[in-house]
């Protein structure tokens, strides 16, 4: 108990955000696109997420996302084509611990007619609320932000 509260006590008492830009996207059939992670990522090897990418300094939540969806897609977007959606902040832990938070700011998109994927991620499809429910491999907070 003792080793708990002192790891407690080593705790920030104020993480500072960071900021990333989403997409969510759905099929003609309703299921959302989801990406998966490849060996090159640094964290969460593997696991399923939504297209995203933090927003760099000096640039808006719009621009970092056409970066982003051309980065990871080959898709090209304009930013009047994203549609904002909602703020979102996730908190992630690690053996109970808050290490990070992370403010989403969330857009909409119509389906791409062409993907191709980066290095950063291996695999993408297409999957409905209750198939993503069944995964165990998606990022921390992921069903937080589609419902």
């Amino acid at each position: 108990m003792r080793l708990l509260v002192l790891l407690q006590s080593l705790i920030p008492p104020y993480i500072l955000p960071i900021r990333a830009a989403s997409a969510i996207i759905k099929d003609r059939k309703g299921r959302y696109l989801l990406l998966k992670r490849s060996d090159m990522s640094k964290s969460y090897k593997h696991f399923w997420q939504l297209p995203e990418g933090k927003i760099d300094a000096g640039e808006k939540p719009k621009q970092a996302l056409v970066r982003e969806l051309k980065e990871e897609l080959g898709a090209h977007y304009k930013q009047s084509d994203l549609i904002f959606y909602k703020n979102e902040r996730i908190l992630v832990k690690k053996l109970g611990f808050p290490v990070l938070y992370i403010d989403r700011i969330l857009f909409t998109a119509q389906e791409p007619t062409y993907i191709s994927l980066s290095k950063e991620h291996e695999d993408y499809g297409f999957f409905s609320i209750k198939e993503i429910q069944n995964m165990n491999n998606t990022l921390p907070g992921l069903l937080k932000l589609l419902i």
